[in-house]
């Protein structure tokens, strides 16, 4: 009797420590992992179970769903719906019944009433998913579309619903605010303890790249390509979601750094998701900022436990010149004009501070921005765009309306800055902002015309749908951004990751002809990166897939603006699947050269001339 033994049926003795004896009534006989028990509906054929996928036109119930599938009601795009079960267009994964409807795309992602029209453009919030820091989870909402940052953070527009998946796996959906955890995702749930959220955590805990969740959970992108058509039911018990879910964490965590390992136990699950959402009952939440006269009126829900509050300001991220102790969840700070104010706030229990919020800034309006964003092929007005503007230390995003307008209010800019727009399906775009362009007007209007990103001519790999600017290199300026530079240095390297299919490593338009690929293609194709840079001077290098380019990023404009690059890239350093773009900072002799960056495309095309900047 020990946890390896195989289990005996009817012999009054639990052999493999689980569950007591093992009635004999309910054997596996096919030995394929399902008792009739467990929905075997044929337990003499190994290769009928829930967990097989069904083959149209056998005569079995290869998945013991609803008797054999019709030859004539396929699932072609392997979404889990067929045309008779409402999927109205199945040639496209992203639209089912299940889907979540995008706004003003020209998709009926999810089969009822047509495409949504978007609302009214409104200020871009940020929410974070609090369970550890998960990066690479994806989310989806009405108006937007993402995954999740390094601070496992979502955007999300006031009053929408922000639904989280991984792939095909859709884990649920909360409402969007400042904090959510793995309990918001299931109705009726209280805590760690109920069934579908501790299987939430297991598979999330399960997925993390080095299995190290103290460091944080990483969603690879091989994972998440390779679970584009999987599903998962979290709601069974938590025994069965162990069996259900054996092979695809199998196939899964084969992807991952660690390698291939089970499911995480649902006691540590539970453990690890009690202690965070003990620790968000001490977090101050729902921070709102009045800026008036001058002041900063800022308030907070209260946290019962607190004894007070400290509010630690300055006037650069991360760098807090003085501090506020106050008794109650209200604040009054005092804003320097053309500045920007950042604060965190503590709450103090037994004298020390327990937990500190998320920083937030506070500013008074020195300018405006405003503009239209349309489709340059017809002018159309884009509407639900999202419109990015970075500024020293902080950045502001704002929805485009149905009319594809939009109004920002910003503080003094200093030197260049960079303004972006962008939305799925689109290739985004970005323009060169400052003071000397914002003073002696009113409002400063700046349009943006966006291509489409499917084009018959070419293929447009975006790696960031709305652009935000990077920064690479040693500069530390005590803690704060200097006036050239927008952001915080990232370090000496930034990695991005990228997917590439077959359809698009090839050359071919006939679809009887065989497959040709770009790097098997002499002088018929070309492979280029475009992305927009300042403050470059040294040769910064590029790779694909570790294989460095034999041009730089150097020579930025002398004016300290956003100039734009173009590299062209060898094609045989591309493969389907995932790819790795990586830029450094080079170090010039004494220190390394910094520079920020942004709006990183790939442009791959056909053609006799071999110039992607052509076609």
């Amino acid at each position: 009797v020990n946890p390896n033994v195989v289990e005996l049926c009817g012999n009054a003795k639990d052999d493999d420590c689980k569950d007591g004896d093992l009635s004999c009534d309910d054997v596996d006989n096919d030995a394929d992992g399902f008792t009739k028990n467990q929905g075997d509906c044929d337990d003499a054929d190994a290769e009928v179970n829930p967990s097989v996928v069904e083959v149209c036109g056998n005569a079995k119930d290869d998945d013991c769903k609803d008797g054999d599938l019709s030859c004539d009601d396929v699932d072609k795009d392997a979404d889990g719906f067929t045309k008779n079960q409402g999927d109205c267009d199945d040639s496209d994964t992203t639209v089912h019944p299940e889907a979540v409807e995008i706004c003003g795309n020209g998709k009926d992602e999810d089969c009822k009433d047509g495409d949504l029209i978007c609302s009214d453009g409104g200020e871009i919030k940020k929410g974070m998913f609090l369970f550890s820091v998960i990066t690479g989870m994806e989310y989806r909402t009405k108006t937007l579309y993402g995954e999740t940052n390094s601070k496992g953070e979502f955007k999300y527009t006031e009053g929408e619903t922000v639904t989280f998946f991984i792939g095909g796996m859709i884990l649920g959906s909360a409402a969007g605010q400042d904090i959510v955890t793995p309990v918001d995702l299931v109705e009726g749930a209280a805590d760690e303890s109920d069934p579908t959220v501790t299987n939430i955590c297991s598979l999330l805990l399960t997925l993390d790249d080095d299995n190290n969740p103290d460091n944080g959970i990483f969603i690879s992108q091989d994972v998440r390509n390779y679970a584009l058509n999987l599903s998962i039911d979290f709601t069974v018990s938590i025994t069965d979601f162990e069996v259900n879910t054996k092979g695809i964490v199998s196939e899964l965590t084969i992807l991952t750094g660690a390698g291939q390992r089970p499911l995480v136990s649902a006691a540590l699950a539970q453990e690890f998701l009690k202690t965070a959402l003990a620790m968000i009952e001490v977090t101050v939440r729902n921070i709102v900022t009045v800026i008036q006269g001058g002041q900063a009126s800022i308030t907070w829900d209260p946290v019962p436990t607190a004894d007070g509050y400290v509010i630690h300001a300055g006037n650069s991220p991360g760098s807090y010149e003085i501090s506020y102790e106050v008794e109650t969840n209200a604040a009054e700070i005092p804003v320097k004009t053309g500045g920007i104010l950042y604060f965190v706030i503590a709450v103090i229990q037994g004298g020390v501070e327990s937990s500190v919020s998320v920083e937030m800034p506070a500013f008074i309006s020195q300018g405006s921005v405003s503009g239209q964003v349309t489709a340059s092929r017809d002018g159309a007005p884009i509407s639900g765009a999202t419109v990015h503007l970075d500024i020293p230390g902080h950045s502001i995003e704002i929805l485009t309306d149905a009319e594809g307008e939009y109004f920002i209010e910003v503080p003094s800019l200093g030197d260049f800055c960079l303004i972006s727009a962008g939305k799925e399906g689109y290739v985004p775009a970005t323009a060169n902002i400052s003071k000397k362009l914002l003073d002696g007007v009113d409002t400063l209007v700046m349009n943006f015309k966006l291509d489409a990103a499917e084009q018959p001519d070419k293929t447009v790999v975006i790696l960031e749908i709305v652009p935000e600017v990077h920064h690479l290199g040693d500069d530390k300026h005590s803690g704060s951004v200097n006036s050239q530079f927008q952001k915080l240095s990232e370090g000496i390297t930034f990695e991005g990751e990228f997917s590439l299919t077959a359809d698009q490593l090839s050359c071919s338009n006939d679809d009887s002809a065989p497959s040709e690929t770009r790097s098997e293609t002499e002088g018929g194709f070309a492979a280029e990166i475009r992305l927009v840079a300042k403050g470059a001077q040294e040769d910064d290098e590029v790779r694909i897939n570790g294989n460095l380019l034999d041009t730089f990023i150097n020579n930025s404009p002398e004016d300290g603006s956003f100039g734009e690059v173009v590299l062209p890239v060898n094609a045989s350093y591309l493969h389907e699947g995932s790819n790795t773009l990586s830029i450094t900072s080079i170090d010039g002799g004494q220190t390394f050269d910094d520079f920020e960056f942004a709006n990183m495309l790939i442009y791959l095309s056909c053609g006799n001339d071999g110039n992607a900047g052509d076609k």
